[in-house]
């Protein structure tokens, strides 16, 4: 595990240390959008390191979408006459 916790740390030592310069220059969104895909990917690597069983995107995607996607499925369908 140390040795994990310390290629992903180089690695965004690497990474960020440039863009932490080009963000102070940047655009509100584009900050924001920046620093949304870095606590995805954080959030990715504490699961990787920890070995737990984290909820991914996709079962978070699911559990958000599935019922209005019901919704509008029931509200789209035809009733034969």
């Amino acid at each position: 595990m140390k040795e994990k916790m310390i290629v992903l740390v180089l690695t965004y030592a690497i990474a960020l240390l440039p863009d932490l310069r080009a963000s102070r220059t940047a655009a509100v969104r584009e900050k924001w959008m920046y620093y949304t895909i870095l606590t995805l990917s954080i959030y990715y690597c504490v699961d990787y390191l920890t070995i737990r069983e984290l909820p991914d995107m996709h079962t978070v995607v699911d559990h958000l979408l599935t019922a209005p996607a019901r919704q509008i499925v029931g509200y789209l369908k035809v009733k034969p006459s």
